[in-house]
């Protein structure tokens, strides 16, 4: 999802769309969403009941489930403004009903620290935190800051600010106690769950007190049958379907593993809710899917009962980006790009690079009279490039492309910063994004004393979860132990972790998180990678010379 909006923001302009993920935990697994996944859901469904325009980017997973926000939105979202009369008890009070968690320096969203007459928060709304000075009573003065440096960096005069925790049970209770507390009961009564787990459960609620997976408890407790985010949608939207027959086939797989995850629970006697009160019926929501698309997108030719269809011929580069890993540390890094830029042009090719930021894009600039290619930096989006009528030969636009490709009808040919270099300027916030609901599979098999791997720290122990209080904050935390100390990793950090897996019989070496030992290890596992391309690739060369 994130490389389809980094791509239509690359060819229509940045903010221009919106995601809207699925949780990233198992089907009915009592697990807290990330506060970033929640987050973004909030802010789109946010816009979509503002009436303004919007581009929803979301996956057919996401379809499924019911949505418990649309009281939060309406009752937890406020303005801050400069000159507002408010105190610090009262903004803090506002932020924590909207789902915010204290942090000693705020870097993430959904973070605030309250210090003194100054409060940072850092809203979804917002692409950098927010710093409030409050005086007599009032806002004296808001601005952006920096999360890395923590530096002001400039002056604004108003926020919005959303919920960016997906938490309705705190509402409903408010609003009628006795009938969550009846419903919960109930479901108890139907799993077999112990009396206690429901009053822990409704304690917790009454004094504001983190409890793993609410979020998903709090379906055995909805007031009310709660929507989808198709049933949200205005009726004149539209609706653009990618792979349907992958769609339909990724929600029936969602509906049939919910199902049987939640048949286990319940035969464990866990507290948990129905799975048809968290996800929709999968034949209503394929037909409904399938009524409300207005264009469908596939990589085959299904246009059997379309109104209206049209070919598209497109071809990879990929091939580009292999020549091009193969080469590093050669001396003659960029003579396959040149080589291939060579062919485009002469088929009359109009040629543009993606790259990730301005001082990327300067140095591309910077290499290419080095291979016999003069570009220019242009201004603006990939559409506006494409309408120009008297393009450069070759361009350099300023963006983020997933993967690069050639339009031999339309004569253009799109070359990402991915292509031609080993690493790309726009993923600079560490490792990549791992699927938490992929590794929670993996961690639902662990037991403890079996070894892990930290993507940032290596090998070590894995012993169990823990609930802990940390700097005044409650939360679940994996404890991994190494050969010099012990790391409690925060469950929301489940993404760096997964299981080590190793010939049988094989006992691995336990890191320590001082050592430098792991950095050592993965760099020279991307050497050797880079070789192995490198050796298959003439390989490929020395064959099809020999044809």
């Amino acid at each position: 999802m994130e490389e389809v909006s980094d791509d239509l923001e690359f060819f229509l302009g940045k903010g221009r769309s919106m995601l809207f993920p699925a949780w990233e935990t198992l089907p009915m697994e009592l697990v807290s969403p990330g506060t970033d996944i929640s987050a973004a859901r909030i802010k789109a469904l946010s816009t979509v009941a503002s009436n303004a325009p919007f581009l929803i980017i979301t996956c057919a997973e996401a379809l499924l489930q019911k949505i418990v926000t649309c009281e939060l939105i309406s009752s937890r979202s406020f303005t801050i403004r400069r000159g507002d009369v408010v105190n610090r008890e009262q903004l803090v009070s506002a932020l924590l009903d909207a789902g915010f968690t204290p942090a000693r320096n705020v870097a993430q969203v959904g973070e605030y620290s309250a210090k003194g007459a100054v409060v940072d928060l850092f809203p979804s709304t917002s692409k950098q935190p927010v710093r409030v000075e409050l005086r007599d009573g009032a806002v004296f003065g808001m601005r952006l800051f920096s999360a890395d440096s923590q530096r002001s960096l400039s002056d604004i005069d108003e926020v919005r600010v959303i919920p960016v925790r997906e938490l309705a049970f705190h509402l409903w209770h408010a609003a009628d106690a006795e009938g969550v507390s009846a419903r919960l009961k109930e479901r108890a009564a139907a799993t077999g769950a112990p009396p206690r787990e429901v009053e822990t459960v409704l304690q917790a609620l009454e004094q504001r007190d983190e409890y793993p997976g609410l979020e998903l408890l709090q379906y055995a407790a909805a007031p009310k049958e709660l929507p989808t985010l198709l049933e949200m949608l205005p009726q004149n939207t539209a609706v653009l379907s990618i792979d349907p027959h992958q769609a339909r086939h990724a929600i029936d797989e969602l509906a049939e593993s919910s199902a049987d995850r939640a048949a286990r629970l319940e035969h464990e006697q866990h507290l948990i809710p129905r799975a048809s009160d968290v996800f929709a019926d999968a034949a209503h929501i394929a037909s409904l899917l399938a009524n409300r698309t207005t264009l469908e997108l596939s990589g085959i030719d299904d246009s059997v009962g379309l109104q209206r269809t049209h070919n598209v011929r497109a071809e990879s580069t990929a091939d580009l980006a292999t020549r091009m890993r193969s080469t590093v540390g050669s001396g003659q890094a960029f003579q396959p790009l040149k080589a291939y830029l060579d062919s485009v042009r002469d088929s009359r090719y109009s040629v543009a690079f993606s790259v990730g930021s301005s001082s990327r894009a300067q140095r591309l600039q910077a290499i290419l009279p080095d291979i016999g290619t003069d570009a220019p930096i242009v201004q603006g989006c990939g559409q506006e490039w494409i309408k120009t009528p008297r393009k450069p030969p070759v361009s350099i636009i300023v963006g983020h492309l997933s993967a690069g490709f050639k339009l031999p009808e339309q004569r253009l040919c799109f070359i990402s910063e991915n292509d031609i270099f080993s690493e790309r300027s726009y993923r600079s916030s560490g490792a990549p994004r791992i699927s938490a609901k992929r590794l929670l599979s993996a961690l639902s098999l662990l037991k403890e004393g079996d070894f892990i791997v930290h993507i940032d720290y290596g090998i070590g122990v894995y012993n169990g979860l823990r609930h802990l209080t940390v700097e005044g904050i409650l939360g679940d935390f994996l404890q991994i132990d190494y050969s010099d100390s012990r790391l409690y990793l925060p469950a929301h950090q489940i993404g760096k972790v997964q299981k080590f897996v190793a010939t049988e019989g094989q006992q691995p070496h336990i890191d320590k998180l001082g050592s430098t030992r792991w950095f050592r290890t993965k760099q020279k596992i991307r050497d050797s990678i880079v070789t192995l391309a490198g050796d298959l690739i003439r390989l490929y060369e020395i064959g099809r010379a020999h044809v």
